[in-house]
């Protein structure tokens, strides 16, 4: 009579073992995978931003560089200040401190022709969509009779002109909101000169 071979299969203990082990290594891999998404969408957010403030604060900077006459808007609580440039360049500034939050800025230009002057206004607009990834406001840019969206991310836009100076300060937050709650933002800070121009 032949003899059967011992053999021997996994225990019921070594397959729970190993069951156990490999779901503790799929669960670490899972948890590395989700948190390098999170820094890659995270990351992408902060670069979008960042260019988008870059863009944005060097499109105000040179509009009001181009312009002849500037006026600037803001909003502190509920009362609405106009920043004015001063009338007589370096003698005369206009002396109250001034800071809010950016309505709008008027710009008027003549244009190459000579005829004429050429009206332009950059504002902000309460955003008033639900959907992820856009900020507070819109930044719109309106020259004859057309209207342009500059940025949908921004958050907001701090305006200061210090007493005694023709300098103005411009604050600006650029957010991207996930359920209602600020996701990523960054910020931009400039100075711009209304010494040379005119009320508009």
């Amino acid at each position: 009579m032949k003899s059967v071979p011992n053999q021997k299969g996994f225990t019921v203990l070594e397959v729970v073992v190993a069951l156990l082990l490999f779901s503790l290594l799929m669960g670490s891999l899972w948890q590395f995978y989700g948190d390098t998404y999170s820094m890659y969408i995270k990351f992408d957010h902060k670069t979008n931003l960042s260019e988008q403030a870059r863009i944005s604060t060097s499109f105000i900077r040179e509009e009001i560089r181009l312009a002849e006459e500037v006026t600037i808007t803001v909003k502190d609580g509920t009362e609405e200040k106009t920043i004015h440039p001063p009338t007589v360049p370096q003698t005369s500034k206009s002396s109250d401190k001034i800071e809010g939050e950016l309505v709008k800025i008027e710009l008027r230009t003549t244009p190459r022709t000579g005829s004429g002057k050429e009206n332009r206004q950059i504002r902000l607009r309460e955003n008033a969509s639900t959907q992820n990834d856009q900020g507070a406001y819109h930044l719109l840019y309106k020259a004859n009779f057309t209207e342009s969206l500059i940025s949908d991310k921004i958050h907001n836009i701090k305006v200061t002109r210090e007493e005694n100076s023709p300098i103005v300060r411009f604050e600006c937050t650029l957010a991207v909101s996930r359920n209602g709650e600020i996701f990523q933002q960054v910020e931009n800070v400039f100075s711009e000169s209304l010494e040379y121009k005119i009320a508009y």
